[in-house]
């Protein structure tokens, strides 16, 4: 029998109430100190991760949370601070981070650019004046805050060698081979240590692998992945390919990892003709992103169980299943709870990122099929269908919320258009 859980890419960084904006904008103009603004940070971090697990998630995703942008995090991870900024080495200040971010009277910001047709506009690294080194462990701190802090093992997750060297810019006129062989083993030493301290997996995300690619590049994303493997053997790893089908399936489920999570909402067609036709390797996990990270309509949970049936029944056992959105849930709201002037009948048809929580469970339960928990999960199967139906009538007219906020860029956040 298949084995199924329910697992998550990311979560809403800026609180059901924006208060991860407020935050920034009090600390900013100084009427919030550092250590306040971290505080408050690691509470609303915290709080997420223990709404993940209440909803019942079995694998959750750390180190998803961020005081800016991920892209910023990652380049701070590895020291690569532009020269125009003062910078010793060692792990980035939060002075420094935010400077890179917003820019100062003498440097000016980082570039921005938009994160795969989502809206959201992330931070673009810059390389060649400074050499990488892993200067603080991320994504190993994150895991152990939410062990020490929650009890809770965690499935560590980071922007991948490939996506952060394909969106950087490369201001040595270094070549993308070249760059990706050298932070790999950087890649490599984070997740070593991550396995030392106890974390049995880690998911690297790789979006960029949703985009053709020249053959050129392919070798460098194997080449990489396989010194990545040498330096870091002990720990399982998670390749996720969201915003769109994954390019190369069939030299991808070569590459030296344990798993590989796929889009099955906006590559739908063509992930699941390769899975079809490929397989997936022996003893691997798929991820079935089957709930729209993006989008803020409820989930035909019908058509998500066809899905899901037809892969276990293809794949024959041979893998686990892993049910997840199709991408981080940064893109969607909090929470339905706080929208009090929407009508009920309404509501049934929305699903923001706890909704989203509940499907993915609901999911679970009415496949796994126990007891009455399954007679609660087909009544809400069969809700679902119904929601989607009613749909289109509403996305017509587009509808208002109150605090379906969204982060855009750094600090800003917009009302999610429901249209």
């Amino acid at each position: 029998m298949t084995r199924i859980l329910t697992a998550t890419l990311g979560y809403p960084r800026i609180g059901e109430n924006r208060e991860w904006s407020t935050w920034l904008a009090q600390y900013w103009s100084g009427t919030m100190g550092e250590h306040e603004l971290l505080a408050n940070m690691a509470a609303l971090r915290l709080k997420g991760l223990a709404a993940q697990r209440k909803a019942g998630i079995d694998w959750i995703a750390s180190g998803d949370f961020s005081l800016y942008d991920h892209m910023l995090d990652a380049a701070c991870m590895f020291g690569l601070v532009p020269g125009r900024f003062p910078y010793a080495g060692g792990p980035v200040s939060t002075a420094l981070y935010f400077a890179m971010a917003r820019g100062t009277e003498t440097a000016a910001a980082c570039r921005k650019a938009d994160w795969f047709g989502t809206g959201y506009y992330h931070v673009v690294p810059e390389l060649g004046e400074r050499e990488p080194v892993l200067a603080e462990n991320r994504p190993l701190a994150a895991y152990l805050e939410a062990k020490r802090s929650l009890g809770l093992e965690t499935a560590p997750v980071l922007t991948g060698p490939y996506t952060f060297v394909k969106l950087a810019e490369r201001k040595d006129g270094g070549s993308l081979e070249n760059w990706i062989g050298r932070l790999a083993p950087l890649y490599g030493q984070a997740l070593r240590e991550l396995a030392a301290a106890g974390a049995a997996w880690v998911q690297l995300s790789e979006p960029a692998l949703s985009r053709d690619m020249p053959e050129n590049e392919l070798a460098a994303v194997e080449a990489a992945y396989a010194a990545i493997r040498r330096a870091a053997p002990a720990i399982r790893i998670m390749l996720q390919i969201p915003y769109g089908p994954a390019a190369h399936y069939g030299r991808l489920i070569r590459l030296p990892v344990n798993g590989i999570g796929l889009d099955f909402v906006h590559g739908r067609e063509n992930n699941l003709a390769a899975v079809l036709s490929l397989g997936v390797p022996a003893g691997w996990r798929l991820g079935v992103g089957l709930i729209d990270g993006q989008g803020v309509w409820r989930t035909d949970l019908q058509e998500a169980v066809f899905l899901v049936k037809t892969l276990a029944r293809a794949l024959g056992g041979a893998c686990e299943l892993a049910l997840q959105p199709s991408c981080s849930l940064q893109h969607v709201p909090v929470s339905l709870a706080g929208e009090s002037g929407l009508a009920p009948h309404v509501k049934a048809i929305l699903a923001f990122a706890d909704e989203k929580l509940d499907e993915l469970v609901t999911l679970k339960r009415a496949l796994n099929r126990v007891g009455t928990v399954t007679l609660a999960a087909e009544e809400k199967i069969h809700e679902s269908a119904v929601a989607v139906r009613n749909r289109p009538l509403y996305a017509k007219r587009g509808l208002s919320v109150e605090s379906g906020w969204v982060q855009t860029m750094g600090a800003d956040c917009m009302r999610k258009r429901i249209s």
